[in-house]
């Protein structure tokens, strides 16, 4: 029975995750250890991975990302966390719960204004969900976010920032 999907792999997916697996044995593997024993953020790799089109994965290229879809962001997330861990899920939360929340509900001035700059990695994003009392339960959360003029003050704590 013919569905009409084909489930081969592309080309050029062989090719994104051979390049994704020589750049974390080659700049990730040989210092993960280390990061881990001092607790050190390796922001020198975001920016590494931010060069390569890594950090925009499914940031379409006219906000500056690579416009990849969602096989090769797969790809590029299992590459990076056969080697760490820790750096695969960064950079997961970077590309779906940063970059995608601004896809799909930023408007196009804030898809201008932070999508470029968060698909190169000149910024990292992060995702604050958890707090003391209500867990990862985002319908609990207490922290608000209020309008104050042209700003927002936003009151609230957090236990652990992706």
């Amino acid at each position: 029975m013919n569905t009409g999907f084909s489930f081969e792999v592309a080309e050029n997916q062989e090719i994104i995750k051979q390049m994704v697996s020589d750049f974390a044995e080659k700049h990730i593997r040989p210092k993960v250890m280390e990061w881990d024993e001092v607790q050190h953020f390796p922001t020198e790799i975001f920016k590494q991975l931010g060069d390569l089109g890594l950090m925009g994965v499914l940031v379409p290229e006219i906000y500056g990302g690579s416009g990849f879809g969602y096989q090769e962001y797969v790809d590029v997330i299992v590459e990076v966390s056969k080697v760490c861990g820790s750096i695969g899920l960064s950079l997961a939360a970077h590309n779906s719960l940063c970059t995608g929340h601004i896809l799909a509900f930023g408007n196009e001035e804030q898809k201008m204004k932070w999508l470029p700059k968060l698909a190169t990695a000149e910024w990292i994003g992060a995702w604050g969900l958890t707090e003391a009392n209500t867990g990862s339960d985002a319908l609990r959360m207490r922290t608000t976010a209020v309008l104050d003029g042209d700003e927002y003050v936003i009151n609230g704590a957090k236990n652990w920032i992706t």
